[in-house]
């Protein structure tokens, strides 16, 4: 089986006029490819209904992908059945989608999701296993779940949370999550086992204990620190893990004592991992020629008129400017990887796409700075000076000029170093120190 929960085509409800042709043609290699691999439910987040319900309803059409949306509503009439039962290996799987309550659609509204769910299992009849796309939050998968118990797994898209231990929910649900912007694929593995009653993830148990384990230790680290540090900079620093790990913990312990209490007797097994879609893993010749292909379209696909167009970027001089007084920052500069931010782009033929080109050039996020792939000259490709220090025309013109960034905060580096884009890699304190100069 193979499904999804979600917000594909883009990260949430607001999508510019400017974006839209782009995201458009993404959609559609998306799809494509979601046919590839034979797709066996989506359910739509406000992500992708932000290219228009038409829109989205013709493109999956066309590619033969079936959209599942229990409770969602556009025009007085729902869009995409509420969910189908497939049958695989001698089973039938029954699959529903439901959109959650706080998803936003300018087309279409949201009824409430438990009722919805309730109907499309009354409809489709007995099943061996329930799959449960849903694109809300913890808490409304909590009522789902209260509801369909038993034989039942849960797919979220909509927290953008990632887990790699299934977690757990009432009647034996097991929820299962694998991040945000396809960065990585949910593979589950499992036994149904006749007479059985709910999911227990395997080894749910020992990783939950691993995790409290290791949730201990860092807050005694930060308990330490809040006494010891030196400045106050520290222990504001300290106060915050500890603040962070007291809340993880009492969450970790709710979850191992509900699956202590809910395990007993016979019950389903489940083992899942998530696989990261990184560059070790060979590409698909077939979904490549899709990728290549749009990839080429991207490219020439203009904005609408009223784009900000050769959007004038004079604040911005570029860093071979820089570079004339200030050598030694310079050439520290040009062994980081922002002196080659734009070459990734470059390899991979995505340089004029408006999701990727603000963090890999200079001045992006900038209201001075450029606006679209069309602005970007040769003096501001890659993450340069002023990406950090703001603009330097005003600095160059008076060197007494007060008006740069001397020691940029960590807001700046977040607007790219988000936790999602770097799969939350990002470390102030180990970053600064990469970067200093």
């Amino acid at each position: 089986m193979v499904v999804d929960a979600g917000d594909f085509v883009w990260k949430n409800h607001r999508l510019s006029l400017e974006q839209r042709p782009q995201q458009i043609r993404k959609a559609q290699v998306l799809l494509e490819g979601f046919a590839l691999v034979g797709m066996d439910g989506v359910v739509p987040g406000d992500g992708d209904l932000s290219i228009g319900i038409e829109t989205l309803a013709t493109l999956a059409g066309d590619a033969g992908v079936p959209l599942l949306a229990a409770n969602l509503v556009c025009d007085g009439k729902k869009p995409f059945p509420g969910g189908r039962v497939v049958e695989r290996g001698g089973l039938r799987f029954g699959i529903a989608g439901v959109v959650g309550e706080d998803v936003e659609s300018a087309d279409c509204m949201v009824t409430p999701p438990v009722a919805a769910l309730e109907t499309v299992v009354a409809e489709l009849g007995s099943v061996d296993l329930w799959i449960v796309l849903s694109h809300g939050s913890d808490k409304s998968d909590e009522a789902l779940a209260s509801v369909m118990k038993g034989n039942t797994l849960l797919v979220n898209g909509g927290e953008g949370a990632k887990y790699t231990t299934p977690r757990e929910l009432p009647g034996g649900v097991l929820q299962l999550a694998a991040g945000r912007r396809g960065k990585g694929v949910g593979v589950a593995r499992g036994e149904l086992h006749p007479g059985g009653s709910g999911f227990v993830g395997e080894d749910a148990k020992e990783a939950l204990e691993k995790k409290i384990e290791r949730g201990k230790a860092r807050l005694a680290s930060g308990q330490k620190r809040m006494k010891t540090g030196k400045t106050e900079q520290v222990k504001g620093r300290a106060k915050r893990q500890v603040e962070h790990y007291e809340k993880e913990l009492t969450r970790l312990q709710s979850e191992l004592e509900a699956l202590q209490t809910t395990s007993s007797g016979v019950a389903h097994r489940l083992q899942n991992e998530i696989v990261g879609l990184g560059r070790s893993i060979e590409d698909d010749p077939a979904t490549k020629a899709l990728l290549d292909e749009a990839n080429k379209d991207i490219g020439g696909i203009e904005a609408p008129k009223g784009d900000k167009q050769n959007h004038q970027v004079e604040r911005f001089v570029g860093s071979a400017v820089c570079q004339a007084c200030h050598a030694e920052q310079a050439a520290q500069y040009e062994t980081t990887r922002h002196a080659s931010a734009s070459a990734t782009l470059e390899q991979l033929g995505r340089t004029a796409d408006r999701a990727c080109f603000t963090c890999h050039v200079t001045g992006a996020h900038h209201e001075d700075g450029p606006q679209s792939p069309a602005d970007v000259h040769n003096d501001l490709k890659n993450v340069g000076c002023e990406s950090c220090h703001g603009p330097g025309q005003d600095h160059v013109l008076s060197a007494n000029s007060n008006k740069m960034v001397a020691l940029p905060s960590v807001g700046v580096c977040v607007q790219c170093h988000d936790g999602e884009q770097d799969e939350g890699r990002f470390d102030p304190i180990d970053y600064f120190v990469r970067v200093r100069h």
